[in-house]
């Protein structure tokens, strides 16, 4: 009988830092300012810092196992709390 082995969350989990929040909260801000909440492509947004990261997730969605979860995603709310969001594809 095999043992099951826990998997480990840290291959798929990624928890941002705060510059990397503030930078989605400025994005936001900045698509918000456009006009454009809805179906604006990451390439339009002002997100040097993730760029690379997004991409990585956009393979691991595409490629790898299919999900990411993003911990300490900004709330859109007007409280400075965070949240979490999954990504999957």
């Amino acid at each position: 009988m095999a043992i099951a082995r826990s998997p480990d969350s840290s291959e798929w989990t990624y928890v941002l830092s705060a510059s990397e929040r503030a930078e989605i909260i400025g994005a936001v801000g900045y698509a918000t300012n456009l006009g454009r909440t809805r179906h604006t492509r990451s390439r339009r947004l002002p997100l040097p810092a993730l760029t690379d990261r997004i991409h990585e997730w956009t393979a691991s969605l595409h490629r790898g196992r299919g999900f990411v979860f993003v911990a300490a995603f900004p709330s859109m709310s007007s409280s400075p709390t965070t949240s979490s969001s999954r990504m999957s594809g």
